[in-house]
């Protein structure tokens, strides 16, 4: 948390997927419900369930009411 060698928890989790073994399921809520996270999982080809906050959710561009779970098949762009 202090110190020179100080990381955000994104970046920890990140560090993590790595060590995870094949076949594992990555699953974060609403902290690590960002493009980091993702893109970790995505690169070490794990599944993730993501919680997403309104704000993010909404950039998906598709509606997404209170209380409902969306499956996403995210790609990254360019």
């Amino acid at each position: 948390m202090n110190g020179s060698k100080a990381v955000s928890e994104q970046q920890l989790v990140g560090q993590a997927i790595q060590r995870l073994p094949t076949g594992s399921v990555v699953r974060g809520d609403t902290n690590f419900g960002v493009f980091s996270v993702a893109w970790a999982a995505q690169r070490h080809h794990d599944p993730m369930l993501l919680r997403l906050i309104p704000a993010r959710a909404t950039a998906f561009r598709m509606p997404l009411p209170e209380g409902t779970d969306r499956w996403v098949d995210w790609k990254p762009s360019r």
